[in-house]
């Protein structure tokens, strides 16, 4: 083969291979960023907040984790997908805001979607691997889960059983806490005795879809 021809193959295995490499990293970091929440109608189901708790409570009963929070206590419920490649970024930013506000008297708990394990007892103990001493309960157990768009996404709860705040973390291409603070906006607010009560669906971000099959 002549030197130029070989050349210009050369040149053109290179193109093809950044474009290839190009296209991965694309798909790879853009390929879950959607809305948080598509349809909002179901939306003001989390405003009952005593409902909700009520509901948190019989999950922590039945999966006889550490048995009823303190009504009194703010609750962060962190909604978690393992197989969701976004939870991956999202998990830090989970950790640096349990090691930050436990401190505080805020308590959290984990509800783990367990469709893609054999057992529980894995998923839990996955869970406890990532977030350390945390209550978990199953996306199964909780009778809001329906209601749930997209993960990660977390609840509040405050001391009166009144909802705080329900959406993600954060926005942006891997929803770490360098993109939005919006959970640590709200616990601030609620630790100095003022509750929003802000429903956070029209972030844009990496998600995945909660209702899911498999």
């Amino acid at each position: 083969m002549p030197r130029q021809n070989r050349t210009t193959l050369a040149a053109a295995l290179v193109l093809v291979w950044l474009i290839g490499t190009a296209f991965g990293f694309w798909w790879f970091q853009f390929k879950d960023l959607r809305p948080f929440a598509v349809n909002t109608a179901n939306k003001n189901i989390f405003f009952d907040g005593e409902k909700m708790r009520n509901h948190l409570n019989r999950a922590l009963e039945k999966n006889k984790d550490r048995g009823r929070p303190d009504d009194k206590v703010t609750t962060v419920v962190h909604f978690w997908d393992p197989a969701c490649d976004c939870s991956r970024f999202n998990e830090k930013h989970v950790r640096d805001l349990m090691a930050e506000y436990r401190k505080q008297g805020i308590r959290f708990v984990v509800v783990a979607r367990a469709e893609s394990f054999a057992n529980r007892e894995a998923l839990s103990q996955k869970a406890r691997a990532v977030f350390g001493d945390v209550d978990v309960i199953w996306n199964q157990d909780l009778r809001l889960n329906k209601s749930i768009p997209s993960s990660p996404a977390a609840i509040i709860l405050d001391g009166q059983q009144q909802l705080a705040y329900f959406g993600p973390y954060s926005e942006g291409a891997v929803c770490s806490a360098g993109s939005g603070r919006f959970v640590e906006r709200i616990l601030d607010g609620v630790l100095a005795g003022k509750n929003p009560q802000f429903i956070n669906t029209l972030a844009y971000g990496c998600f995945c879809d909660w209702q899911k099959q498999g």
